[in-house]
């Protein structure tokens, strides 16, 4: 198993880590195995360009459309294009927004490959 990308953050005596893994099954064992409390949580990915500005007006699309969001981090850099993470209140209009009718590409991966 792979970890594609990792973000932590800590407050009140307690930490946080979001994590995105090539095997979700082999991630989920392991943290069982090792007792660590966890939820799953499905995400979108979108590739924007990587300009000062892009993703503010991305986020205040998915304002603008109801969409309220909950985390996001930057995941990949490559060729003038930025892939972030999204995590998002209500996910299928997420996807709806970005990827139908935005059209947006959902990863870089296959650049990089």
């Amino acid at each position: 198993m792979n970890i594609i990308t990792l973000s932590m953050t800590s407050g009140n005596g307690e930490r946080q880590v979001r994590l995105i893994t090539s095997d979700e099954s082999t991630c989920r064992d392991i943290l069982k195995q090792g007792k660590y409390g966890f939820s799953e949580s499905e995400i979108l990915t979108v590739v924007i360009d990587d300009r000062p500005g892009s993703l503010a007006k991305l986020l205040q699309k998915l304002k603008r459309s109801g969409i309220a969001v909950n985390s996001t981090y930057m995941m990949n850099r490559k060729n003038g294009k930025v892939e972030f993470v999204l995590g998002v209140d209500r996910i299928e209009d997420g996807k709806e927004l970005l990827f139908r009718k935005l059209r947006l590409p959902s990863t870089l991966q296959a650049e990089n490959d």
